[in-house]
């Protein structure tokens, strides 16, 4: 039996519901009416923003946060290795050529970049110290007022120390320091210690033989393996190490062993290694020290060989 077509009863005004202006397709609703030029805004109401709790199921987007603080100091490391290199350069063409107040600026600039550094980092501990607690199953109730007073601690904790304390122990200044120091041709030997060279303040320790360490012994420009100068040299991201590149890359080889440098456990592999153009620079000037030493000492032994052959002091070879 054929099934009957069934239909249901007209609705008065359906039509003009569904269809637009002239029977076209359904009407959009009206757009919003457009900012006119130079009206006046509503006033911010920060009540509108406030922050929201945040407990561990944020522990993900937080560590996010925390590694993006790692990007803003990607050009204060460049500006430090153009600080380096140009005071390296004012040092070598000595003060009949460059003004030693540039040296001054240079090494004031240097503190400064360490002091953003600093404050970076703190930003960037106040951040994991959130992501830490939040580990240890701590719910933070506004984490925005949290990290801002974690991070102001922080700062003037840093502020309170004073230069000794700031710079004395600090990698990059002491790597500044004895790059300069090295590249000056009246320099012999080994930097003194920085603690000598920065005055003391209120607040320093008494020197101690543990402070001397610090920058008072000779820096080694030998390759841990061969034991001669450091050529191309390449510097591990584990441990701070450097290296010949033929000789390392020869003991590595394929494999993740451990640094050839006596006393350190850390595991390197090439992908751990980058030149070092700074250490390259400063065993040039090594090397030019110790061969104005020998030529020093060549002379020296000459004068010693000359004798005195009559009464009157004349000297001959």
């Amino acid at each position: 039996m054929p099934r009957q077509r069934t239909t249901r009863p007209r609705q008065e005004g359906a039509d003009e519901e569904m269809q637009g202006p002239e029977g076209g397709n359904p009407a959009a609703p009206p757009p919003p009416e457009p900012i006119q030029v130079g009206e006046e805004l509503p006033p911010f109401d920060p009540k509108t923003f406030q922050s929201h709790p945040i407990s561990a199921s944020n522990h993900a987007k937080v560590k996010t946060i925390t590694e993006n603080w790692d990007g803003p100091g990607v050009p204060l490391d460049h500006l430090a290795q153009m600080i380096r290199e140009s005071a390296v350069l004012l040092t070598e063409v000595g003060s009949t050529y460059a003004d030693p107040m540039l040296l001054r600026d240079l090494e004031k600039t240097m503190k400064e970049v360490i002091d953003q550094q600093a404050s970076l980092n703190a930003r960037k501990t106040a951040a994991m110290d959130i992501r830490h607690d939040l580990t240890n199953g701590v719910k933070i109730v506004d984490p925005a007022a949290n990290w801002l007073k974690r991070f102001e601690e922080k700062v003037e904790e840093y502020e309170k120390q004073t230069t000794r304390q700031k710079y004395a122990k600090n990698s990059l200044y002491q790597e500044y320091r004895e790059e300069v120091w090295g590249a000056d041709p009246e320099n012999e030997g080994g930097m003194p210690p920085l603690n000598s060279m920065i005055p003391k303040e209120d607040g320093d320790e008494t020197d101690s033989d543990d402070e001397v360490e610090v920058g008072g012994m000779a820096k080694s420009y030998k390759d841990p393996l061969t034991r001669a100068w450091l050529e191309e040299p390449m510097k591990s991201q584990s441990c701070g190490h450097v290296y010949s590149k033929v000789s390392i890359y020869e003991y590595l080889g394929r494999n993740t062993v451990s640094c050839p440098t006596p006393g350190c456990d850390k595991m390197i592999s090439k992908k751990d290694l980058q030149p070092d153009e700074n250490m390259a620079r400063q065993v040039r000037n090594a090397k030019r020290r110790e061969e104005e030493s020998y030529g020093r000492s060549n002379r020296g032994k000459k004068n010693k060989d000359r004798i005195v052959i009559d009464d009157d002091d004349e000297i001959v070879d």
